[in-house]
């Protein structure tokens, strides 16, 4: 039936979490126990193959985790979980779904996700918020060549010499204007949507950026530099998944790995 030796595992696996007793003996060649058997007698009378093809693909579909985020950058804090989740399960396969912080709301309050991240924390109905323990660090995206200082970090002196562009998210524009000063009336800002359009912005002569460390790449493929600063800003993020009794194990095992 072309069933993976992967994933016939993670069905037995499943059989006996569900039955909680031992289904096969871990001998060559694989044989039943006693509890297998008085099952397989069972399935055999109440399940025809097309049946039982039938559930596999069912279980099959449920390896395919729906995954919201709203910075597309939050995927390079947790690219290295999910690899660890996909050699675990081998056939799952992630739908990842980026917007801003509304559209992923939206997204979680139609039920549309299985899991999302997100700087926000608030309740919403069938799914549980838990702070994770990545977080953004946000630096200074400047034109490659302008030297904004000769220390390793830039302070807030630094930054407030020059008009600056700040995220249009208002969680992640508030914590960035407490760093400023708590008098931002005389600093000129202007907004952005996404790094790339704040990279555009600065290129086209607005001023310095901020945007998140983990853009470094991007920020540099349009010839910018990214400084890091002192003291660190950081926006922390939520992770919302739903509840366990639905919520896929691979996408469990996920929550499990980040939440702090």
């Amino acid at each position: 039936m072309g069933v993976s030796p992967s994933c016939i595992s993670r069905s037995i696996s499943s059989l006996e979490k569900h039955f909680n007793t031992s289904l096969v003996q871990s001998t060559r060649p694989l044989t039943l126990t006693h509890e297998g058997s008085m099952l397989k007698v069972i399935l055999d009378k109440t399940l025809s193959p097309d049946q039982l093809f039938a559930n596999y693909l069912e279980e099959r579909e449920k390896s395919i985790i729906t995954l919201g985020m709203a910075f597309p950058s939050s995927y390079n804090l947790i690219s290295e979980s999910l690899i660890l989740i996909k050699e675990e399960y081998g056939e799952v396969r992630f739908d990842i779904r980026t917007g801003n912080c509304r559209n992923i709301r939206e997204m979680l309050q139609n039920g549309m996700l299985d899991i999302a991240i997100t700087p926000e924390y608030e309740s919403i109905s069938g799914y549980i918020p838990v702070r994770i323990i990545n977080s953004f660090n946000w630096g200074i995206a400047a034109p490659r060549g302008v030297r904004l200082s000769t220390r390793k970090y830039l302070i807030r002196e630094d930054v407030l010499r020059y008009p600056v562009v700040m995220p249009s998210e208002k969680i992640c524009a508030d914590v960035i204007t407490d760093w400023l000063s708590k008098d931002t009336s005389s600093v000129s800002c202007d907004k952005y949507s996404a790094p790339v359009t704040m990279s555009e912005m600065i290129r086209s002569g607005l001023g310095i950026g901020f945007c998140p460390l983990v853009e470094r790449r991007l920020v540099e493929s349009y010839g910018l530099e990214l400084y890091a600063l002192s003291p660190v800003i950081s926006t922390p993020l939520y992770i919302y998944s739903r509840k366990r009794s639905v919520l896929p194990d691979a996408a469990g095992m996920l929550v499990d790995m980040l939440r702090e």
